[in-house]
């Protein structure tokens, strides 16, 4: 197994991580298999493990659990993900940066998108990111489920586009913005309201 820093945490986190989703919500799901699957997983050296509240409520984390009792000597990591208690989710989400750069790198995560729903605005959108600069001006970039490079012709203008990761309805849509040669103030995340159920999972200033 190869490892990677996590960030400035310095964790040794496994390039292969492991996504519990299905053991905890899927229908069929065998939990005496995913213990197996899980303790194979950490036998072979990963060590990053990837749940949520709504992978069963909560029985993928229960399962998580057991898995760090039973290797008390190997340090697991976990990437989860919690809802509000009323269970309804934002729908803008207001970042402040207060710095200059070069590039903003956006990762979107849309879990609903179905190939028939329609989005919304001039570019079928589910979700848009607005840059606030220092100065006063906007600059806004849409999140368009599956678009890749080729395809954000139009204004405003983005480089570097493409479904990072996909699956069965859900990918990630990884977005670089150029900038403006002005400090950024804040950066808004805005659900469009469309079935997709956008979530913005990252942000990265390139400096």
């Amino acid at each position: 197994m190869n490892y990677r820093t996590l960030g400035k945490t310095g964790w040794q986190v496994s390039e292969v991580g492991y996504g519990m989703w299905g053991m905890g919500a899927w229908t069929g799901s065998d939990d005496e298999t995913s213990r197996r699957a899980l303790q194979r997983a950490v036998d072979r050296g990963c060590n990053f493990f990837d749940t949520a509240w709504a992978y069963g409520e909560g029985k993928s984390e229960v399962l998580l659990g057991e898995l760090v009792r039973a290797n008390p000597g190997f340090r697991l990591y976990t990437a989860t993900k919690v809802p509000p208690k009323n269970r309804k989710w934002p729908s803008e989400v207001e970042i402040p940066v207060g710095e200059k750069g070069k590039r903003l790198f956006f990762l979107g995560n849309v879990h609903g998108w179905a190939s028939h729903d329609p989005g919304t605005g001039p570019w079928g959108a589910v979700a848009e990111y607005v840059i606030h600069y220092a100065d006063g001006k906007t600059q806004t970039a849409p999140l368009i489920t599956g678009r890749t490079a080729d395809e954000w012709a139009l204004p405003p203008e983005a480089s570097e586009v493409f479904a990072g990761l996909k699956g069965q309805p859900w990918h990630l849509n990884v977005l670089g913005v150029k900038l403006r040669p002005t400090p950024v103030k804040k950066i808004i995340f805005r659900d469009l309201g469309t079935p997709a159920a956008p979530v913005l999972a990252g942000v990265t200033l390139e400096k």
